[in-house]
C-alpha cells in the first residue's frame, strides 16, 4: 500500500486497505499446502474472539471462491486470458471483502476514528 501511494499517487480508504491487507493474507493462504493451512485456521478458531480480523479470515476461502466461480463465469463468456482470470479472482476477492468490512462494526469504528485522526 504504501509503495503504491509513493509511487503511482493511488490511495485507498480505510475500508479499501483493509480489504487490500486480507486479500494479501488469503494470496499468501493460497501459496501454502493443506496441512500448513488447516493449522493456521485451526489456530485461527481456538482464538476466534481474541481479534476481529479472525472471523473474517475464517471465511476468506468461501469469499475467495465465490469469486473464483464468478470468474469461470465471465472467463467462459469473454474467453479471458489466465492473466485476466487471476486478476479477476483477486480483485473479486478484495470486492467482496470491502463489503463485509463496511458492514463490520469494528472497522466502520476503526475506519471512522481513522478519518478522525487525519
Amino acid at each position: 500500500q504504501y509503495i503504491n501511494e509513493t509511487v503511482n499517487k493511488t490511495k485507498s480508504d480505510c475500508f479499501g486497505s483493509e480489504a487490500e491487507a486480507f486479500t494479501s493474507q488469503a494470496i499468501f493462504l493460497s501459496q501454502l499446502n493443506k496441512e500448513e493451512v488447516r493449522s493456521i485456521y485451526s489456530i485461527i478458531r481456538e482464538n476466534v474472539n481474541a481479534n476481529p480480523a479472525f472471523k473474517i479470515l475464517l471465511g476468506i476461502e468461501q469469499t475467495q471462491g465465490e469469486a473464483h466461480n464468478a470468474c469461470i463465469t465471465l472467463k467462459k463468456a469473454n474467453n479471458l486470458t489466465d492473466q485476466q482470470f487471476n486478476e479477476c479472482v483477486w480483485a473479486g476477492t478484495k470486492n467482496k471483502l470491502e463489503v463485509e468490512i463496511k458492514s463490520d462494526p469494528y472497522y466502520q469504528e476503526q475506519c471512522r476514528q481513522n478519518e478522525k485522526n487525519r
